[in-house]
């Protein structure tokens, strides 16, 4: 029989921190994002939000400033949603001013066909 002693804290803290830096680093916003990569960090900083705010709603934090910390990081990961969502944008006017740049030319070249 295993005891739950034996099995406490399997991942120790050199693990944990470098969950939490690969965790970061996927909340990066970079210049050659698709539109489906940038859906997939904003879904993905959602749920480290709601994840944030469930353990402060859970009172696993009893001290005033880690609470403002936290909050302070929560406000700071819905402006990187915020910039994200606007990168979005950005890429899907950019696709569409190429297809309507494509739907002319092919619209053109069947007039002067004519």
């Amino acid at each position: 029989m295993i005891l739950a002693k034996e099995i406490e804290n399997k991942i120790d803290e050199r693990e944990l921190n470098s969950l939490s830096i690969k965790i970061f680093r996927s909340f990066l916003i970079s210049k050659t994002h698709s539109v489906k990569t940038i859906e997939n960090k904003d879904r993905l900083l959602s749920a480290f939000i709601d994840f944030l705010s469930k353990y402060i709603e859970g009172d696993l934090i009893k001290n005033d400033k880690e609470k403002t910390d936290f909050l302070n990081s929560i406000d700071k990961l819905i402006l990187q949603k915020e910039v994200l969502q606007l990168k979005r944008n950005e890429l899907i006017a950019s696709d569409i001013k190429v297809a309507s740049a494509r739907l002319g030319k092919k619209s053109q070249s069947a007039f002067s066909k004519k």
